[in-house]
């Protein structure tokens, strides 16, 4: 697996149809919150809020874009605790009280959820606002 050490070297690199929706992705994470800033961070695109990192993409399976909303690496998680809100969404996958993913397999399933998805970014943020 290669690098990279920037954004745009990671986004030059990145193949279709893979690179739309992530494209896709990146205007609906960035448009959700005006202070959700991007860097690469685990080899892929995150966004920090208030200077922490809080929404990273996975892109390790080249069969579906996943994105990581997370409390950071200092909020000790708690498997077997409910999750800190309740997803009425239903697109959230709980792995722990403060981590969950949402996995996308095509640009058509991004934007039909995309409402569903600022929503649950705004809804996440809050919780660190």
């Amino acid at each position: 697996m290669q690098k990279y050490k920037t954004l745009d070297q990671f986004f030059n690199n990145l193949q279709e149809p893979r690179r739309a929706e992530v494209e896709v992705l990146r205007k609906i994470i960035l448009g959700a919150e005006s202070e959700l800033k991007e860097h690469l961070k685990w080899n892929a695109p995150s966004y920090t809020f208030h200077h922490d990192d809080r929404i990273t993409f996975n892109l390790f399976n080249p069969s579906f874009t996943q994105l990581v909303f997370h409390a950071g690496a200092i909020t000790k998680e708690d498997k077997k605790s409910p999750p800190v809100f309740k997803d009425e969404t239903g697109l959230l996958e709980w792995k722990s009280n403060i981590r969950a993913t949402v996995t996308f397999n095509s640009i058509e399933q991004v934007n039909e959820h995309k409402e569903d998805l600022i929503r649950i970014i705004k809804k996440w943020l809050e919780m660190f606002d």
